[in-house]
């Protein structure tokens, strides 16, 4: 969760609210953008359920697994190359 932490907020100057593990990320539905004080309004959309691209900045979050992912994990999107449909993610 450190690197997903730090990107936004080095990136964006925003911030999601405290959590246990990576997997109830997914389930926040505002985030605070610390330049203006103000919520941001997030959207989760589950993996196959949408036809859109992610866009840079935008965050993978994998569901919990007791053998590979007891707590979930989070990973950024940093580049999405549509021409041949392949997300770059940084973890």
């Amino acid at each position: 969760m450190h690197f997903a932490r730090h990107y936004w907020l080095i990136q964006n100057q925003t911030g999601f609210g405290n959590v246990d593990t990576a997997d109830q990320i997914f389930n926040l539905t505002t985030a605070r953008n610390y330049s203006s004080g103000a919520d941001v309004k997030l959207h989760s959309f589950e993996n196959g359920k949408t036809s859109e691209y992610p866009n840079i900045g935008d965050l993978l979050i994998y569901k919990r697994d007791a053998e590979d992912y007891p707590a979930g994990h989070v990973a950024v999107v940093v580049k999405v190359d549509k021409i041949k449909n392949i997300l770059y993610i940084g973890e």
